[in-house]
C-alpha cells in the first residue's frame, strides 16, 4: 500500500534552501522538475528582507546531480528588481532540451491589481545557465487581463506536445474586477504562448493531465479543495466540485498535483492541531487517484511535522520526487519575526506509484 511503502522506501535529500542561509531571509513557493538531461531543478522565492508577501523578492533555482545529495550553487534567473517576482513555475520539455521558468513580476509598492507582468526565462542546459528573460505579452492573454500569479507548483508537457502552464487572470467584470484561473499554452516548443477558457473561479492551483487524456484543476478554495476538468486541452472548464475527501487547513494552502505511472497524486497538508502562535500547517499528506481524478482514496504522511507549499516531479527511474516547504515544529509559527532557519526547502524521493489501485484503501 501506499502508506506502506512511502514509511519503507523513502529516502530524504539535501536541503536545496534553508531560510536565513546564502543571503535571504526565507525561501517560499518551491518548484521542481526533472531536466531533459535528468537533473533534479528546484526554483523558488528568495525573500530578501522578511517572509512576507510581496517584500523585495528574486527567483533562485539550484539543481543536483546526484538526485540531491548535493546541490550547485544558487543562479538567480529572475529578479525583482526592489520589487518582488513571485509564485514561480517550471516547465521541462524534453522534445527541445529545454526547460521554462514562469514567474508573476509585482514592482515595488504593487497591490493586487497592479502586476507589471509574466516573465519568463529559458535554459537549454539543464538549469546550468538562463536566457535573458522576456515578458509574456499582453496579446497571449485575455483583452483587458492583469497578471495575478502563476501556479504555484509546475506547468507539464501534454500527451500532445502542447506546453501548459497554470495562470491566474484577474479580469474586467463591470465596476470590479475578478480572478479566474487558465492554462496557458504553447503548441510552438515556448515560442508563443496564449490562454485557453476561463476556469469557474480564481485562485492558487496547478493542472495535470489524467491517463484518458482529460485536464484536471485542483484550486485551493479557503479550506476547500476544488476540482475542475477540461476535456478540450484547457479551451473550456467544466463546473469545480468540492473534494472533501482531500482535507484542508484553516486558512487555506496551496497543494501540488502530478501524473506518475497513470496515477493522479495530490500533495498539501492535511493539518494539524493549531496552538496559541501556530497556524495548522501540517502534516504533508499525498493522496492518490487511479480513475483519472474521479474519486481520492488513499494517503500517507510524508512529513509529520511543518508543512506547506509542495511540487512533484518523477526521476528517469520511475521514482517520485517532491520538494515542499518544511519545518521541525508540528506546525509553523506565525509570529513576524522568524528567526534563520525556521524553515526550509526539502526534498524526499518516494518509491514509483504503482499504476494498479491497492485492494486495500490506507486509513486517514
Amino acid at each position: 500500500m501506499l502508506a506502506a511503502a512511502v514509511a519503507a522506501f523513502a529516502q530524504q535529500g539535501a536541503p536545496p534552501f534553508v531560510a536565513g542561509e546564502e543571503g535571504s531571509h526565507s525561501y517560499r513557493i518551491p518548484s521542481l522538475v526533472v531536466t531533459p538531461g535528468g537533473a533534479l531543478l528546484v526554483a523558488c522565492e528568495a525573500r530578501r528582507e522578511t517572509w512576507v508577501d510581496k517584500s523585495p523578492t528574486d527567483i533562485v533555482t539550484r539543481r543536483s546531480m546526484d538526485d540531491g545529495r548535493t546541490w550547485e550553487p544558487a543562479r538567480t534567473p529572475l529578479t525583482g528588481a526592489g520589487g518582488a517576482m513571485m509564485d514561480p513555475c517550471l516547465l521541462a520539455d524534453p522534445s527541445r532540451g529545454a526547460v521554462h521558468l514562469i514567474a508573476a513580476h509585482w514592482p515595488k509598492g504593487a497591490d493586487s491589481g497592479q502586476a507589471a507582468g509574466f516573465r519568463i526565462a529559458t535554459s537549454t542546459d539543464d538549469g546550468a545557465s538562463w536566457a535573458k528573460p522576456r515578458e509574456i505579452p499582453a496579446t497571449s492573454l485575455p483583452e483587458g487581463a492583469r497578471p495575478m500569479g502563476v501556479g504555484p507548483g509546475a506547468g507539464f508537457v501534454s500527451s500532445k506536445g502542447f506546453l501548459v502552464m497554470p495562470v491566474r487572470l484577474s479580469l474586467p467584470a463591470g465596476e470590479g474586477r475578478r480572478t479566474r484561473n487558465f492554462a496557458l499554452v504553447s503548441r510552438d516548443g515556448g515560442d508563443t504562448w496564449r490562454t485557453g477558457g476561463a476556469c469557474p473561479a480564481g485562485g492558487e492551483f496547478q493542472i495535470a493531465e489524467a491517463p484518458d487524456g482529460r485536464w484536471v484543476a485542483l484550486r485551493r478554495s479557503g479550506k476547500r479543495r476544488m476540482q475542475a476538468e477540461s476535456r478540450d486541452e484547457g479551451a473550456t472548464w467544466g463546473p469545480e466540485r468540492h473534494r472533501a475527501e482531500l482535507g484542508g487547513v484553516e486558512d487555506g494552502c496551496q497543494g501540488s498535483l502530478h501524473l506518475a505511472d497513470q496515477v493522479l497524486l495530490h500533495a498539501a497538508p492535511a493539518g494539524a492541531p493549531a496552538s496559541p502562535g501556530f497556524d495548522n500547517r501540517g502534516r504533508l499528506t499525498l493522496w492518490r487517484s487511479a480513475d483519472n481524478g474521479e474519486t481520492w482514496k488513499e494517503s500517507a504522511v510524508v512529513h509529520p511535522h511543518a508543512s506547506g507549499y509542495s511540487c512533484m516531479a518523477n526521476l528517469p527511474d520511475g521514482r517520485l520526487a517532491i520538494v515542499w516547504e518544511s519545518g521541525d515544529a508540528p506546525t509553523f509559527d506565525r509570529t513576524r519575526e522568524r528567526e534563520p532557519g525556521w524553515m526550509r526547502i526539502d526534498l524526499r524521493l518516494l518509491p514509483a506509484p504503482a499504476g494498479k489501485p491497492d485492494s486495500t484503501p490506507v486509513p486517514r
